[in-house]
């Protein structure tokens, strides 16, 4: 029976370690790998038969050049008494061990095609039920990493930031937060939000935050009627602040 795989593991650590291999020249090791695709596809895996001919053909060599490399080539083969044919050791025990590991996948599938319609639809009822928790609970535990003393940010937040506003700018926007959070003792629940929310105009000026002048003149509008009818934010009043927490206008 023909092997159907189409394909078997491939260690390149393995293959130039291998002192046979290190042994051939450029051409040998071209007619070996040859020779390995072949016995791969025999209905006997990983094997060939005895016949110089045919090697020498599969190789893509005359014969004559065939008999002068043919040992060099063959130390990755050994002879097998029983059979009288050409045996690759490696490529016989990757081909068990995908054989075993067709079997358990065969047997897990019989396994799980035995399972109830009833436990079916309890399992789909179960994933239902918890898809908006497990879906919360995800976003919680994705991993954040320290980009400052006090500043965290997941990896696609930083990148986000970085094919946003390219990477001098991003840092001089992690600085600035981490030395305001470290100055005020001020914890944010997303500092990637706080850095969109005020970082990016204080660093970069208002146009970049993606707002325009009249947005600009409505958020200062709204901070002086929160600021109880003052006629303007504490930051333009000059109480000392670094910045208001209304308008978020900045230092």
């Amino acid at each position: 029976m023909a092997n159907t795989s189409p394909a078997f593991q491939f260690y390149p650590d393995d293959f130039i370690a291998d002192k046979n291999v290190q042994a051939m020249t450029t051409l040998e090791t071209g007619a070996y790998i040859r020779l390995m695709c072949f016995a791969w596809k025999e209905d006997q895996v990983g094997t060939l038969p005895e016949d110089d001919r045919l090697l020498a053909g599969l190789a893509k060599l005359s014969f004559a050049s065939w008999i002068r490399v043919k040992d060099n080539v063959m130390r990755g083969f050994y002879m097998s008494k029983t059979d009288k044919r050409w045996h690759q050791k490696r490529e016989e025990q990757e081909y068990e061990k995908q054989k075993r590991l067709r079997e358990e996948r065969k047997k897990a599938g019989h396994k799980g095609g035995q399972a109830s319609v009833k436990q079916k639809a309890s399992k789909r009822q179960a994933k239902s039920s918890s898809s908006s928790s497990t879906s919360s609970s995800l976003r919680k535990n994705i991993k954040k990493e320290k980009y400052g003393e006090y500043t965290t940010l997941t990896i696609v937040e930083h990148k986000k930031l970085v094919d946003k506003y390219g990477q001098s700018s991003t840092e001089k926007m992690i600085d600035t937060l981490d030395n305001y959070k470290g100055a005020h003792g001020k914890f944010y629940k997303s500092d990637y939000r706080a850095i969109l929310s005020w970082v990016v105009e204080k660093v970069l000026g208002p146009q970049e935050k993606g707002e325009t002048e009249d947005q600009i003149r409505e958020r200062a509008r709204k901070c002086r009627e929160k600021e109880k009818g003052s006629m303007s934010c504490p930051k333009e009043r000059g109480l000392g602040k670094d910045h208001c927490r209304y308008c978020e206008r900045s230092k």
